[in-house]
């Protein structure tokens, strides 16, 4: 199985002192997103839902009627409120279009940290999301391993030590999943 883990850039926020993800970038992130999913005949996408690359990956695939998993780090709606809600655009309706969907399909997991962090929850987030690439891509078949990639979607450029975005691009190395990169 073709599967796709998609890690990115949320939304710029009004007052942001650095454009990393301007919403005026969406449709061409859009567009990018849906070529890469056919070009690499992707058959599964694992990410989480937060306004930008994720909310938009999601509703690519939904499109083109791919399969798709959730991993949030901690409840819905406190997830909504805190990496939707937060930015401009009309990110709610989308978000609760697409995790309904997940959760009637059976592929969203609710990572529930033990603590209150939210970096924690956000890092155990993405090796969820890794960890589940690598499992539907070994699903089909035990003696070979399907093709996964990890398509990080951002301005190319860590913010430091706690860029989770950067992070999840190294993870991903780590695991030997090949990385492609989109450019906001």
């Amino acid at each position: 199985m073709n599967v796709m883990a998609i890690a990115g850039r949320r939304i710029d926020a009004d007052d942001a002192e650095q454009a990393r993800f301007p919403l005026a970038k969406a449709p061409d992130v859009r567009r990018e997103i849906t070529r890469i999913m056919r070009e690499t005949e992707t058959e599964a996408v694992v990410c989480s839902a937060a306004c930008g690359a994720d909310l938009i990956a999601l509703d690519v695939a939904r499109e083109l009627d791919i399969p798709a998993w959730v991993e949030l780090p901690f409840d819905r709606e406190r997830f909504r409120q805190t990496s939707v809600m937060d930015r401009p655009g009309d990110w709610g309706r989308l978000f609760d279009e697409l995790v309904d969907q997940a959760e009637q399909a059976g592929r969203l997991n609710i990572i529930a940290p033990t603590d209150d962090s939210n970096h924690e929850a956000y890092s155990l987030t993405m090796d969820a999301i890794l960890d589940r690439t690598m499992a539907l891509a070994h699903e089909d078949n035990a003696a070979s391993v399907g093709y996964m990639t990890a398509l990080v979607v951002w301005d190319g450029a860590s913010r430091g030590p706690n860029d989770l975005t950067a992070a999840f691009l190294e993870r991903a190395r780590l695991r030997g999943i090949p990385v492609r990169q989109l450019l906001t």
